[in-house]
């Protein structure tokens, strides 16, 4: 199985590990069960976990439609919107491998609560601004790409839980969001 296949095939387990554990999960205000579901932590995947273990893909919620999730810090340094190297050659394997026959992509950036309301704005608008760049560079026409800034808008993991560290590095994060 060569790695692109190999990569989606895991990426589609970690999915439906992620939805077997929706009854569980509380919803966060402006999260939706699909999201909730997707991006719930099955045991054993932590920040430890190499990247291409970390992207989730959520299932359609609409036909045609699926997500894909990346953790900042698989892209970007702490309150930076930089994409590092590994980062950049990360985003052109999914343009390649996932993006390539898309109609429309959504780039949205999410942050964490700390911060304040402008400075989460700022950056979720300059990392979805960086990976939309690379998109393109990557073939992926800048017609079909948009961008959005959610800051902590769209929260996936509640920070004022018991483990705030490991919620607030869940919901700084990346959505690639794919109609075909």
């Amino acid at each position: 199985m060569n790695g692109a296949r190999k990569l989606v095939s895991y990426v589609l387990a970690i999915a439906v590990a992620g939805l077997a554990c929706a009854a569980t999960i509380n919803l966060l205000p402006g999260s939706t069960p699909a999201r909730a579901a997707a991006m719930a932590e099955p045991p054993g995947r932590g920040l430890e976990t190499p990247w291409w273990e970390r992207i989730t893909v959520i299932p359609p919620v609409h036909h045609g439609t699926t997500t894909y999730v990346v953790p900042a810090d698989v892209l970007f340094s702490t309150n930076s919107a930089t994409i590092d190297d590994a980062g950049r050659d990360q985003l052109i394997g999914l343009a390649h491998t996932t993006l390539t026959p898309a109609r429309k992509v959504v780039i949205a950036g999410a942050t964490d609560s700390r911060g304040t309301r402008t400075t989460n704005l700022q950056l979720s608008e300059a990392r979805a601004n960086a990976a939309r760049s690379i998109l393109i560079k990557a073939g992926i026409k800048p017609r079909i790409i948009e961008t959005e800034k959610w800051a902590d808008d769209h929260p996936v993991a509640d920070e004022l839980g018991p483990d705030p560290a490991t919620a607030q590095a869940r919901n700084r994060r990346i959505e690639i969001i794919v109609t075909t």
